[in-house]
């Protein structure tokens, strides 16, 4: 028994220390000089499911469209439309940085801002759950259309597929309109290419090399970029290709192959991104807090003209959720002025004690020299320990020089009833943590039964809140207990639907 403990210790520790040489790996894994093929072909990862395969059969049955255009050469490298070559590292996620990377070129293209958007984000957040087992492209197109695209610097790169998805602690930058699908023709994806890159997919057999590889399709395994097309190389012309092999790999990262070989242009798509002079985003810091309290947000301002921008913004505070504009409370109006480039400002609204517990929602908008921008989030106040409750009388917006929220350290350990009470389908809990420790908030039905652990770590201390959603559980009484260190204290609370 004491030999086998010990070989499970030597391989836990072994297994460690491999993850998080990989980790460190991968920080600097955009710079990293790549590999040998025979190292990178196992780390190709595209999947094409069947559903995509069928609908490329049908158009790829369309006649081959009129190409107008008549250059020989064309290449978005040398009119800065092309972000950096990046290195996918030992993760199969060719697909994450194909299409990353065609979004980013069509920022660059629209905006002439080179965003390093981060392929971390799609891998931890992605609808599909794809990840270094392999993925498509789509994920990547849905994902910076219905969330946005965060930056690599908030979200780096870790070449691994087991962490959380963090995107919330980021500022979104970038959000696609939608994307398309381009036939599998030379002059379509010519066609394409006229107006930004475009990601596609081809088979990686042995032998593969960077310069003009001549290979019969027979199954697409790798997704890269086309950038570009020569009709004098290769010997009756082909694509100028982005790759995701690190710097070190073909021509400083970039490879020609002939058209049609080993599939070149097989499911090739394209990001829709419609150019917005002007950008306005906004994130909740304190997306519950006590009635009576601050609520503390951040808002983000992208001025993509090429001068100063003015107008005026107004916060308003809505009652319910969605911001809707019949249940305004209140609206202070701010006279504003922002730079080109990207510009960040902290802020808290007061929010009265007579506001009581409840959804409700924070919208910030106007015209900003002519653009009309506006976001919204959404908040709950929650009934806290009397001692928690603020004394704020009235409504003010303060703007403060930092996003950090300036909280006070509570004194004492203690558990709040949970809002509301009772409750339909979700529920805020509450609780006051006096000192860094060990904190289980746990759920039990009627019976005793556990039914959810919500909270199982290490904590500092502050004020924490944590939603428990019910509504794969009947309706009924429940118990929810907190046990920190040597205190406990349970509460109850009333489930109808």
């Amino acid at each position: 028994m004491k030999r086998f403990a010990l070989l499970f210790t030597v391989v836990f520790a072994l297994t460690l220390f491999v993850q998080l040489a990989f980790a460190d790996e991968s920080e600097g894994v955009a710079q990293k000089e790549e590999v040998t093929l025979g190292d990178q072909t196992h780390y190709t990862g595209l999947i094409v499911p069947d559903e995509v395969k069928r609908r490329f059969e049908e158009l790829d049955k369309l006649p081959s469209p009129v190409l107008l255009n008549t250059d020989d050469r064309w290449d978005w490298r040398e009119m800065n439309g092309v972000t950096p070559v990046k290195s996918q590292g030992s993760c199969g996620s060719c697909w994450d940085f194909a299409a990353t990377g065609a979004c980013e070129s069509a920022v660059l293209i629209a905006d002439g801002i080179p965003w390093d958007l981060s392929e971390q984000q799609v891998i931890d957040c992605n609808a599909y759950g794809y990840g270094c087992g392999g993925g498509w492209m789509e994920a990547v197109y849905l994902l910076f259309r219905d969330y946005g695209a965060v930056e690599e610097s908030c979200y780096p790169y870790r070449a691994q597929d087991w962490w959380p998805c963090e995107q919330e602690t980021c500022d979104v930058v970038v959000q696609i309109e939608d994307w398309i699908d381009i036939q599998d023709d030379v002059n379509a994806i010519k066609i394409a290419l006229l107006t930004a890159p475009v990601s596609t997919t081809l088979a990686i057999p042995s032998g593969f090399h960077w310069d003009c590889f001549e290979y019969p399709y027979y199954s697409s395994d790798h997704a890269v970029m086309i950038v570009g097309w020569d009709d004098n190389i290769c010997g009756d012309g082909g694509w100028i290709c982005k790759n995701s092999w690190g710097t070190g790999w073909g021509d400083q990262g970039f490879f020609y192959i002939p058209y049609g070989s080993c599939g070149i242009g097989h499911y090739t798509e394209q990001p829709v991104y419609e150019h917005r002079p002007v950008i306005l985003t906004c994130e909740c810091l304190s997306p519950v807090f006590c009635r009576g309290g601050n609520l503390y947000f951040k808002l983000t301002v992208v001025n993509n003209t090429e001068g100063d921008i003015s107008g005026v913004l107004t916060f308003s505070g809505h009652s319910g959720y969605d911001c809707d504009p019949g249940n305004v409370m209140i609206s202070i109006p701010r006279s504003k002025t922002y730079a080109p480039g990207v510009t960040e400002n902290s802020y808290f609204f007061k929010v009265p004690n007579a506001v009581v517990p409840g959804q409700y929602s924070t919208s910030i908008g106007g015209n900003l020299s002519g653009h009309e921008v506006s976001c919204c989030m959404n908040v709950d106040i929650a009934q806290c320990s009397p001692w928690r409750m603020s004394g704020n009388v009235g409504w003010e917006l303060v703007e403060v020089d930092r996003p950090e929220m300036e909280e006070p350290v509570p004194t004492v350990t203690a558990l709040s009833q949970s809002y509301p009470n009772p409750f339909n389908a979700t529920a805020v809990i509450t609780y006051d943590l006096a000192v860094t420790s060990n904190v289980r908030l746990e759920i039990y039905n009627l019976l005793g039964e556990k039914v959810g652990t919500l909270i199982d770590e290490r904590q500092d201390p502050g004020q924490k809140s944590v939603i428990w959603d019910a509504s794969r559980v009947s309706s009924g009484l429940y118990f929810y207990r907190l046990t920190v260190e040597d205190y406990t204290e349970i509460r109850r609370m009333m489930l109808v639907k």
